[in-house]
């Protein structure tokens, strides 16, 4: 549970940078999310939730280091 709440932090300290007009949904859904399920036991649903917080970590990761002022981004898929 310790990394997931890691991951967690990371999120919501990251968000705010990333680069879309749904950036505060996302973290507020993501404050829900991780609120509803914090007391989860369940093995497989747990897992299930990780892929999920890795992909959203993958995402926010891949547009981190743009610079705001620059208007010609790119990045490889």
């Amino acid at each position: 549970m310790k990394t997931m709440l890691h991951k967690y932090r990371f999120l919501i300290r990251h968000l705010p940078d990333y680069p879309s007009r749904s950036r505060y949904k996302f973290l507020i859904s993501t404050r829900e999310e991780f609120r509803l399920n914090k007391n989860e036991t369940d093995p497989v649903k747990l897992k299930e939730m990780e892929a999920e917080v890795n992909a959203g970590i993958k995402e926010v990761l891949r547009y981190k280091n743009l610079d705001p002022k620059q208007s010609n981004w790119s990045f490889q898929l």
